[in-house]
């Protein structure tokens, strides 16, 4: 029993001494297609601009949907709890701001 044990742990192991040798390979790899995929939903983000400005159906359909989000974005910044939060929010900015005043000028000496 103590020897299936030891057998068990050592090809544990084995198994993570051959685990750490390719982490570096993947690591690679998965950075690679990270930076792949980044240039591909770059590239289709401008195709798709480019197919709206080209056609006139596309072109009137995004219309719409912005003038759309923009309406909605409207409603919902109307709405109470929103107008609570967004007044949060632009205090932490200008806490953000004044705090970096400082930092700025002292770079600028």
């Amino acid at each position: 029993m103590k020897n299936i044990l030891l057998v068990m742990i050592l090809c544990c192991a084995a198994i993570f001494a051959v685990a750490a040798k390719d982490e570096p390979a993947a690591a690679d790899k998965i950075r690679e297609l990270e930076e792949q995929d980044k240039k591909l939903s770059a590239e289709m983000f401008k195709v798709r601009m480019e197919l709206i400005k080209k056609d006139p159906a596309l072109f009137k359909l995004h219309k719409q949907i912005i003038a759309l989000h923009k309406e909605l974005a409207l409603k919902i910044d109307s709405k109470k709890e929103m107008r609570i939060l967004l007044s949060k929010s632009a205090d932490i900015s200008k806490q953000i701001e004044e705090l970096k005043a400082p930092a700025v000028r002292e770079k600028s000496k």
